[in-house]
């Protein structure tokens, strides 16, 4: 007896116990996930000890730079009349009554040097309009009121207070200037945007890409449930990765975000591989424990080899002087690690004991069908693909040749 077998009678004598194992990995997993910290940091692409990022960094402690929120609102009407000059003001007093706002700049200074005196520019009055656009003509460069393509536009600065959530300032703006078109940005603005961003990849892209390999597995395997099976060791991998950064402290930015998503893409082949092969000799008669190990036997050393060089080229990725690109690549590794560690112990455990599957007939036959378009169809595409890129080519060319090229060109697109 083999290694081989003799591990697949070690899982069946073990069965309940490594269950038991299982659930509670996935449970300490479910705790780790649940101690994600979101980093909505813009800057991780920034390369470590960077000078500049140092000198950044230091700014925004003193002045407060980065939390800054640049509003832009649009107008339809020039904003240099009696009206518009006093609505500037009304949306900054607007916009200073949201909570969490601390100041608010406008794009015009509130009080106006006029003559000998100072000219509060919420009291102005037609007398002193001329006077006023006069000065702002003048200092022009130094006001943020711009002209566009028929449209005016003001603009603001809002500083925001350090203990405030702009995700909520931002509801609240929006609720405050929802008769306005205006536009928002800044580093805090796009740090919440981020967030966002992230959270919806988190609860989008890995579920899409189970579907679409569930699918395209399926018409390979023909049985839903061994379709199943086939992509659980990926999906347990990514809970375990996931649980792993949760339990090391380690933050979930822009870029390890996608670690779950590599983990189920790259992950899941080892298990088709295992489930189809375990299927193929369940087919020909053989008992689950045969299977198992002839297998195991068959494709393990195939599974360990991709795993392993999987594995080194995302650690390659260590090699980048970015945090957050060492942090991917280490975690992607882990994960595809998992992966095959998952494919050697959980699908053993659940198909030890499998009852019989019921094999239909593949929903698409992918090998059958490349045949078939190998066939028939490649000298007809090739003749039609190859005539669209000579089309392509003359009308290219056309403009430095003479009429009689141009008619052929016509006569080619025509054909395509």
């Amino acid at each position: 007896m083999n290694i081989y077998a003799r591990y697949s009678n070690f899982v069946k004598r073990n069965r309940k116990k490594f269950f038991l194992i299982i659930i509670i990995a996935n449970i300490f997993a479910l705790l780790g996930v649940v101690r994600i910290h979101i980093s909505a940091d813009f800057n991780v692409f920034m390369p470590k000890d960077s000078a500049a990022k140092k000198i950044y960094d230091e700014m925004n402690q003193t002045f407060q730079s980065g939390e800054q929120l640049m509003l832009m609102i649009e107008f339809d009407d020039e904003l240099l009349n009696l009206k518009n000059l006093k609505r500037i003001y009304e949306i900054q007093d607007l916009i200073k009554s949201i909570d969490g706002v601390k100041s608010v700049i406008p794009p015009l200074p509130e009080k106006l040097p006029i003559g000998f005196n100072l000219l509060d520019m919420r009291k102005i009055s037609s007398k002193d309009l001329d006077k006023v656009v006069d000065f702002i003509e003048d200092m022009k460069e130094s006001v943020n009121i711009k002209a566009k393509d028929g449209k005016y536009y003001a603009m603001y600065m809002i500083i925001p207070d350090n203990k405030i959530n702009v995700r909520s300032l931002m509801k609240s703006l929006e609720k405050k200037l929802k008769d306005y078109k205006f536009y928002v940005s800044g580093n805090s603005y796009l740090e919440a945007k981020i967030f966002d961003y992230i959270l919806l990849i988190v609860f989008t892209l890995p579920p899409i890409a189970l579907i679409l390999i569930l699918n395209i597995f399926r018409w390979q395997i023909g049985n839903l449930k061994a379709t199943f099976f086939s992509v659980m060791p990926a999906g347990i991998a990514a809970l375990w990765t996931m649980g792993m950064l949760g339990w090391t402290g380690r933050e979930l930015s822009i870029v390890t975000v996608l670690v779950p998503i590599f983990t189920i893409v790259m992950g899941s082949a080892d298990g088709l591989h295992f489930v189809s092969h375990f299927l193929e000799n369940r087919q020909n008669g053989l008992s689950n424990v045969e299977s198992l190990s002839i297998t195991l036997e068959s494709v393990g050393r195939a599974m360990i080899m991709t795993t392993l060089t999987t594995m080194a080229g995302f650690l390659s990725l260590a090699t980048i002087n970015s945090n957050s690109m060492v942090q991917m690549g280490i975690f992607a590794s882990v994960g595809i690690g998992l992966a095959a560690v998952a494919t050697w112990f959980v699908l053993p455990v659940i198909l030890v004991e499998s009852k019989e599957f019921k094999i239909k007939r593949p929903a698409l036959n992918i090998a059958t069908f490349f045949e078939n378009f190998s066939e028939k169809k490649s000298p007809v595409c090739f003749n039609f693909y190859s005539n669209c890129l000579f089309a392509w080519f003359i009308q290219f060319k056309s403009k430095f040749q003479c009429t009689g090229i141009v008619q052929k060109l016509h006569q080619s697109q025509e054909k395509c």
